[in-house]
Formats: structure tokens, C-alpha cells, sequence
């Protein structure tokens, strides 16, 4: 792997992570939904359906998206419950006078790395898809992924605002 790829690679890891605990923490911050956590998952589905349809795929391919579609959305409600288990456990620990602020680090870890396992089965399952579309699909899938680095990276940029201007 190229230093450039891995040094993406890194990034990526990084904006994933970051995404996923800032994503995962609005979540646990609140037990009822609201109406814009409604709307997020609206425009994400809609964005979904957009998609599904300009691939025009096969009714095989229409299966296979939809099984990548489903266990996509368990993957992350999962990892919402954890992240909101893991907040209950942290906001515990640090209630203590002696917390133990390394053990708590390794326990949030630990949590991160095994939902980073399960995305990196999910991701080799898609890439597998990918290979089953034809050349005119894989365009449009990876016109999709343009698309969503540039969203990841003007997100990345207000959070790297935040958090320069954050005392």
C-alpha cells in the first residue's frame, strides 16, 4: 500500500471514528427521537432509494443490496447501543474519585475496535457487490462515494473549526 493510501487509510480510520462517536453521542444523548434524528434517517433512506434506483440493478443484485442494505442499518443501531452502553459505563467511572481513566480508555477501545471489525466484514461484502456490477454501475456507485467524501470532509473541516475555536 502506498504512503499516500495509507496515510488516507489513516484519515479515514480517523473521520470514521470521529463521525461515529459525534453520530453515536447525539444519539445516546437522548432516549426519544427527534424530529431532526427523523429527518436524518429520512434523507439518509431517500438517498438510499435515489441510489438503488440509478444503479438499475438486477433482481439478483436487488436482493444482495438489500441484504447489504439491512445488516448496514443493524451495524449501526448496534453501534449506537454501544456507544450508549459504553457512555452509561464512562459517566459511572467518572463519578469515582479514583477513576481509573487508562482501564476506562481501554474499555471504550476495545468497544471501537470490535465495531470497526464488524464494518470491515460489512466493507469486504460490498466490495464483493461492487464486483457483481457492471462497469456503467460501478461509475455510479463511485460517483456516490465522491459525493460522500466531499460531505465527510466539509465535515471534517466544521469539526476542526470547532474544535480550534473550543477554549
Amino acid at each position: 500500500m502506498s504512503p499516500s493510501i495509507r496515510s488516507i487509510t489513516g484519515s479515514a480510520r480517523w473521520a470514521v471514528l470521529g463521525v461515529f462517536a459525534l453520530a453515536g453521542a447525539a444519539w445516546a444523548g437522548s432516549q426519544s427521537p427527534t424530529i431532526q434524528r427523523l429527518q436524518l434517517a429520512q434523507q439518509w433512506l431517500q438517498q438510499q432509494a435515489e441510489l438503488q434506483a440509478a444503479l438499475h440493478l438486477s433482481p439478483t443484485q436487488e436482493i444482495a443490496w438489500q441484504a447489504l442494505q439491512n445488516e448496514q442499518r443493524e451495524l449501526f443501531r448496534h453501534g449506537r447501543e454501544q456507544l450508549g452502553e459504553a457512555a452509561s459505563i464512562a459517566r459511572v467511572e467518572l463519578a469515582e474519585p479514583n477513576a481509573d481513566l487508562p482501564e476506562l480508555a481501554a474499555t471504550l477501545e476495545t468497544e471501537v475496535d470490535l465495531w470497526m471489525t464488524e464494518q470491515r466484514a460489512l466493507r469486504t461484502r460490498k466490495l464483493a457487490f461492487y464486483e457483481t456490477l457492471s462497469a456503467e454501475q460501478q461509475a455510479v456507485l463511485r460517483n456516490e462515494l465522491v459525493r460522500r467524501i466531499e460531505r465527510a470532509e466539509a465535515l471534517r473541516d466544521t469539526l476542526l473549526q470547532i474544535a480550534v475555536a473550543a477554549p
